[in-house]
């Protein structure tokens, strides 16, 4: 269902083999989650916990971060496939888990850490899918 749109892609991307891959795999789990959560966590979640109640600043950011990742995930399963909003649920569940953690810890590092083990995981489970050389 989604392995050709992936494949497509990576192929799009220049990425089909493995240097480049794991180029692109170390920049999003290394920099890009680190950026997402200094803007989700950081920014949105501590600005919303200024504004409204902590459950509604959790609610209303890890909607926010589950909204822009329901965009890609509609790229590659579709708009009406159940795959597109398990796995929104599923990083909706992320966002909560990662506000709560912020909010105890007090720092984006364990936030982010854990951002970087989840998308390490989704470039391996990548790269056994597509198969790159």
């Amino acid at each position: 269902m989604a392995l050709e749109p992936i494949r497509n892609k990576i192929e799009g991307f220049g990425i089909a083999t493995l240097v480049p891959y794991i180029t692109l795999a170390a920049f999003y789990s290394l920099i890009h989650s680190g950026l997402e959560e200094y803007y989700w966590r950081w920014f949105v979640f501590g600005q919303l916990c200024r504004q409204v109640r902590f459950s509604a600043a959790v609610l209303l950011s890890s909607l926010g971060f589950t909204a822009h990742h329901i965009l890609v995930l509609a790229t590659f399963f579709g708009w009406t496939s159940s795959l597109t909003w398990i796995f929104s649920a599923a990083i909706m569940v992320g966002g909560i888990f990662w506000a709560w953690l912020y909010s105890r810890s007090e720092s984006i590092y364990p936030t982010w850490v854990s951002h970087m083990f989840i998308d390490i995981s989704i470039f391996v489970i990548g790269f056994d899918l597509v198969d790159i050389q």
